[in-house]
């Protein structure tokens, strides 16, 4: 295990659980480590860094995110997004305006201002068409046309039509869903299983959620 730590300089690097200085305080910002490695900042660009404090990639970066499956989404200088994997190798090139982790095998991006899904080779399983995307859940992600929200699957494949104007977030499988001032949940399959009927709802926890 790895725990953040700065110096009286307020820059920072990282102890283990004997609480042995392992990476110097040397950033001027870190995040937690995700499958064994971290974001670290040094004058403003970014970097991974392994949990013996080797740089994986250069600290080049204009943004990078955590880990996840195995692949880490960059921003480049010109603003552009791809992915590197976990020996720092840029396999997939920063060519997209927008990009989301890969929380599962596909994830939204924007290419010449039109969304799409991707697999983690860069290719797009279906032809971009959308405004805007988003992650939900590893197999569920939402959309947006004409200002209103629907979802798709991860194969792209339309599961709701965009009929909803708001779209309040996805927790334990349930997507709090607006439509007319109202609200209600669709599932992961996209079903709507709670009507829009309420005028309040909240995240669901242990089965059970808050409504009014």
């Amino acid at each position: 295990g790895r725990a953040r730590v700065h110096d009286e300089d307020f820059l920072y690097g990282y102890i283990d659980t004997e609480g042995n200085l392992v990476v110097p305080c040397r950033y001027n910002q870190t995040d937690d480590y995700s499958e064994g490695l971290a974001v670290v900042e040094q004058n403003g660009k970014k970097g991974y860094i392994d949990l013996d404090g080797n740089e994986v990639t250069p600290i080049v970066y204009w943004d990078a995110q955590d880990f996840y499956n195995g692949l880490g989404c960059v921003q480049n200088e010109e603003g552009l997004y791809g992915y590197v994997d976990a020996k720092g190798r840029e396999v997939i090139p920063c060519r997209f305006e927008s990009a989301d982790s890969f929380y599962g095998d596909v994830t939204p991006v924007c290419l010449d201002g039109s969304y799409g899904l991707i697999d983690k080779t860069g290719q797009f399983i279906s032809a971009t068409r959308y405004r805007s995307m988003g992650v939900c859940t590893p197999n569920l992600f939402y959309f947006y046309e004409n200002g209103l929200c629907g979802f798709v699957d991860a194969g792209q494949n339309e599961l709701t039509p965009a009929r909803y104007d708001k779209m309040q977030g996805c927790r334990k499988g349930m997507v709090a869903v607006g439509q007319h001032g109202k609200y209600g949940y669709i599932n992961e399959l996209g079903e709507e299983v709670i009507p829009c009927i309420y005028d309040r709802v909240n995240w669901f926890d242990q089965g059970f959620a808050r409504v009014a």
